[in-house]
Order: structure tokens, then C-alpha cells, then sequence
């Protein structure tokens, strides 16, 4: 495993942090708390802000070329051309984003709550409207909440990619209330060496799967939705109720249920599998 030092003394593997900094988004120091648990070193509720300097401090601004008339037009992010909307429900949407290095998104306006996990490796460049641009180097498997509910007017800003890596990401667009706590207590934790819990917030858990050559994971088939990101190659049989399905995944991919979740999850590989399971309360 690897270790990284950082000032709050903690040894923590980078890839199981599961919150970007606020200076990425600049979301106010309230606006993005998580429970988090990393690799059992930490435990409790941690503040954004707390840890942009210590964690994940950005380098320089990036000043990009100023913005065309057209590059400073405002849409709502499903109408972005570079968020391609993928599953659409009354509770819930998902997006995925697979920029190149160099791309920009148009301005757009988040106004739900959101849940992003990032597949693989990249740095991200965000720029909110009337502000400088700020760089992120965003590890493989991060998993973050933007509670952009709270915003009365929205939040509206454009993405690019630095770096030689792509942008892969999934986003699960909450379109529903904030569910109460009797939703929250009636969905029990996974348990077991093959998960980890990275994130807990107001709208579900998120939780690290690695699942060893042939190994499976029992599910309890509870919570509104189940989201499943690859983070590897591999073959996954998903179980349910009453079949089994196989998904051959590579980075990137997802798999998502409001109905039928599958009752176990179970690696065909012959080498490990890594994903991030999200469950909904």
C-alpha cells in the first residue's frame, strides 16, 4: 500500500480520501462535510476546508484564454453537451463525463445534489463563472458529494482536463427531497474484508469493493437505488432475486437499480476487481 504523509498527521492512501477540497469547487466550508473511514485510521466528521492545504493543496491557478461568447453561455449541466445523461428517473439522473486533456465544458448550473465518482486517475481544472481557474490532481476511485441543494441560486461553473489523463467521470444527480432518518436506519452497513467505507452523507453510503479472484459479496437488497462504478477491468455476475447477469466492465462503467438489485455481487476474473458501490437511502 501506498502511504502518503500529509500535515494532519495521518498516513492515509490517497485513493480512499472521498472529499475534493472545497477550493475545487469552492463550495462554502459547511457545504461539504462527510463521515469518513480510512482504512480504519479515521473515523468521524472532517470539514472540507480542514484539509485543502494539508491533503490536496492545488498548485497555481491556471489562467485559461478568456471565454468566448459562446464558452460564457450558462446551461443546465443535462444540456451540457460533455454530461451525457444515461439513466433518468423522477428521483434520480446520471451523467457521465469523459473529457480530454485540453477539453472545456460550457458553463453550466448545478441546482440537486450530487454525487460524483471519479474512475481513474486525472487533474481537473474548475473554473467557476466570474472567477479565476484552479487545477486538482483527483486520485483514481475518489468519491465526491456536493450538496448543490443548498444553494438558493445554483452553482455554475466549467470543467477542463491538465495532465496527460482523461476525465472519467460518473454523476448521480439527486432529484428527490432529502430523505428522512427513519430511510437512513432501515439500510444496514456492508460488512466484510472485501469493503471499505469511504463516505457516508446525507443521500446514502459509498463504500471500496475489492473483491479477490472468484470472491464474492453478499448485498442486503434495501435502500431507493444501488449505483456500481468500475474502477478495473473485469467480469462481475450480479445477482438478484431471480437471475444473474454478467457484466464485463472496464473503467468508467456503471451498473444502476432502483428495482431488481442484485442480492450478490461475484468476480469471474482471474485477478482482482475494484469498484465503488454507492447505496441510496
Amino acid at each position: 500500500m501506498t502511504s502518503r504523509h500529509y500535515q494532519v498527521e495521518l498516513k492515509v492512501e490517497a485513493s480512499c480520501l472521498t472529499i475534493v477540497p472545497a477550493n475545487l469547487h469552492e463550495l462554502p466550508l459547511k457545504a461539504i462535510s462527510m463521515k469518513i473511514n480510512v482504512k480504519g485510521i479515521l473515523t468521524g466528521t472532517l470539514l472540507a476546508m480542514a484539509l485543502t492545504h494539508s491533503v490536496m493543496a492545488a498548485p497555481d491557478s491556471i489562467q485559461p484564454a478568456p471565454a468566448s461568447a459562446a464558452q460564457s453561455k450558462v446551461v443546465i449541466v443535462t444540456e451540457e453537451p460533455g454530461h451525457i445523461v444515461r439513466y433518468r428517473s423522477p428521483r434520480f439522473i446520471i451523467y457521465t463525463n469523459h473529457f480530454a486533456p485540453g477539453d472545456w465544458t460550457l458553463y453550466h448550473e448545478h441546482r440537486h445534489d450530487l454525487l460524483a465518482v471519479i474512475a481513474g486517475e486525472t487533474v481537473a481544472i474548475n473554473q467557476k463563472l466570474g472567477n479565476e481557474s484552479s487545477e486538482q490532481a483527483v486520485p483514481a476511485g475518489t468519491v465526491a458529494f456536493f450538496p448543490y441543494a443548498d444553494m438558493p441560486n445554483g452553482y455554475v461553473h466549467r470543467i477542463s482536463v491538465g495532465g496527460t489523463k482523461p476525465f472519467i467521470n460518473v454523476g448521480l444527480d439527486f432529484q428527490e427531497a432529502v430523505p428522512n432518518v427513519e430511510r437512513k436506519a432501515a439500510l444496514p452497513m456492508l460488512e466484510g474484508k472485501a469493503v471499505t467505507l469511504i463516505g457516508e452523507n446525507r443521500r446514502g453510503r459509498a463504500y471500496r469493493v475489492e473483491l479477490g479472484a472468484g470472491q464474492s459479496l453478499d448485498l442486503p437488497v434495501a435502500g431507493s437505488a444501488l449505483l456500481l462504478v468500475a474502477l478495473e477491468t473485469s467480469s462481475i455476475m450480479l445477482g438478484d432475486l431471480t437471475a444473474l447477469s454478467r457484466w464485463d466492465s472496464v473503467p468508467g462503467d456503471f451498473r444502476f437499480f432502483e428495482t431488481n438489485m442484485p442480492n450478490r455481487i461475484s468476480n469471474q476474473t482471474d485477478h482482482s476487481s475494484k469498484a465503488i458501490l454507492f447505496q441510496a437511502y
